[in-house]
């Protein structure tokens, strides 16, 4: 599984990076994973007809926002297949991301871990209960 993940904070993206590793190393899933801290060098790589599967995309950003970083995806590239979760801690975004057709949307990481595998592509126990009640996750 290709994933991308695109924010411009590197802390979160590190966060978010080592929660999709051991998701896919607890689940025995081979993930890829890409990190991108604006939208223009996300949109730059996927043009090139680089893929991902999934991509976690943060709605603000100074260099192309993540709504017209997914709006290309769709439209430009016409890709239906790249699942996108929105990241922002806003949820004034919603009827604006209707038409981008996200797999999700989610606030930075602050409470939720328990079903992260389930919902975004692995499956079984995860084992990741401390961290969930450490307030590490996702949601």
């Amino acid at each position: 599984m290709r994933i991308a993940i695109c924010d411009d904070d590197v802390i979160l993206c590190h966060q978010l990076e080592g929660i999709i590793l051991g998701f896919g190393k607890n689940e025995d899933v081979p993930v890829q994973t890409s990190v991108f801290f604006d939208g223009k060098g996300l949109w730059k790589y996927m043009k090139q007809g680089n893929h991902f599967d999934l991509i976690f995309l943060d709605i603000e950003m100074e260099q192309m926002n993540g709504i017209a970083v997914g709006r290309a995806i769709r439209d430009t590239l016409g890709d239906e297949e790249c699942k996108i979760v929105f990241i922002s801690s806003r949820r004034d975004y919603a009827m604006e991301l209707f038409a981008i057709r996200p797999m999700d949307f989610m606030s930075p990481i602050r409470r939720y871990y328990s079903r992260f595998g389930e919902k975004y592509g692995f499956s079984g126990e995860t084992g990741y209960g401390r961290e969930a009640q450490s307030g590490l996750g996702i949601i």
